[in-house]
């Protein structure tokens, strides 16, 4: 199961009231006699002042969260019958006889290649499929399967002795 979470963005338009004040000053012609209220406040000097004011908006946003996804799984077990093949591959070690007649031609043979140049200093892994093709021109009645262990042996040991 997989949950994917997106962001996604979308414009909001909201209206909203401001207030606003402005000062206005306006001059009227005016010709008529003082009245009592008028005389206290005659003739002092005196300033008057008015701030317009006006309201601004200020946009602020808070994350809320506002939904909770839970995922979980649940397990269980049952039993089921299968049917199939199995394969095994039995191995059987054998020591070979150096004196045995049969290993002669290998032993010959690694002898012959561990002293080659073109062998000098390279594991037996990397050269196997050129000694193969060599040992299988040399001895055709000979199978490479029978002999390669023993090829194998002979080669690492004159290795390490050179």
């Amino acid at each position: 199961m997989r949950v994917v979470s997106k962001v996604t963005e979308r414009p909001v338009e909201e209206q909203i009231n401001l207030r606003e004040e402005r000062v206005n000053v306006e001059r009227r012609p005016v010709d008529r006699p003082l009245t009592q209220g008028d005389l206290n406040n005659a003739f002092q000097e005196r300033t008057i002042e008015a701030r317009e004011t006006a309201e601004e908006a200020v946009v602020s946003k808070n994350a809320r969260v506002v939904e909770e996804v839970v995922v979980n799984k649940e397990a269980g077990e049952r039993t089921e019958t299968i049917r199939d093949s199995v394969r095994r591959t039995d191995v059987d070690v054998q020591k070979l006889n150096e004196s045995d007649a049969r290993f002669r031609p290998a032993y010959e043979f690694a002898d012959e290649i561990s002293r080659d140049t073109r062998y000098r200093g390279r594991d037996f892994d990397d050269v196997e499929t050129d000694l193969r093709s060599s040992y299988a021109q040399r001895y055709p009645n000979s199978r490479w399967d029978d002999v390669r262990d023993a090829v194998r042996s002979r080669f690492g040991r004159n290795r390490s002795d050179a």
